[in-house]
């Protein structure tokens, strides 16, 4: 379950080839908050597998699907 985790963490993080746009802007922000907080690559990587089981946890809980935080067109780019 961890390198799963891990993986989906990884993928959540990238960006685009071509255009460098990340694939996720919400959870590549919050990767860049936290590397700006002086955390590590791999530390960062672990908060995002954190924040991937909490929405997990409650999807599961609340039986629901998930949902992407729409986001302003000034934070999105």
């Amino acid at each position: 379950m961890n390198k799963t985790l891990w993986g989906l963490a990884v993928r959540q993080v990238q960006t685009a080839r071509m255009s460098k746009k990340p694939l996720n802007p919400v959870f590549h922000g919050y990767y860049e908050k936290r590397l700006n907080e002086g955390k590590k690559k791999k530390q960062a990587i672990i908060c995002i597998m954190r924040k991937l089981v909490n929405i997990l946890y409650s999807m599961i809980k609340n039986k629901t699907e998930y949902r992407l935080i729409a986001l302003p067109e000034w934070a999105a780019s």
